[in-house]
């Protein structure tokens, strides 16, 4: 199914200075397709199997729409807070994205 075509912005909402409303939306990639986006993904949504560490579920499908499925990889990239992360980032981690082995932002 392809995606609907875009809005352009709400003329009520609020504009951002000096430009920066246009230009995110001048750069506001295009959709890649609709399906079905689970719209919360992180590590404790994941159920795995211990013996070959592969995923065999997904938890938590309350939030999910449908949408572009790079929402979901945005998401997750959200929630990572990794080594390398300031102290503040660090001292609010809530999940073992910094552990050695865990995807990394780069």
């Amino acid at each position: 199914m392809d995606p609907p075509p875009r809005p352009g912005p709400h003329p009520e909402h609020a504009r951002l200075p000096g430009g920066v409303t246009d230009r995110l939306a001048d750069r506001m990639p295009d959709d890649t397709a609709l399906r079905a986006v689970h719209n919360d993904w992180h590590l404790d949504d994941l159920v795995l199997d211990e013996e070959i560490l592969r995923v065999t579920g997904v938890l938590d499908w309350e939030p999910a729409t449908s949408g572009d499925p790079l929402m979901d990889l945005g998401s997750a990239f959200a929630y990572c807070v990794q080594a390398d992360d300031g102290r503040a980032a660090r001292a609010m981690r809530r999940r073992p994205s910094h552990l050695p082995g865990t995807l990394t932002r780069a």
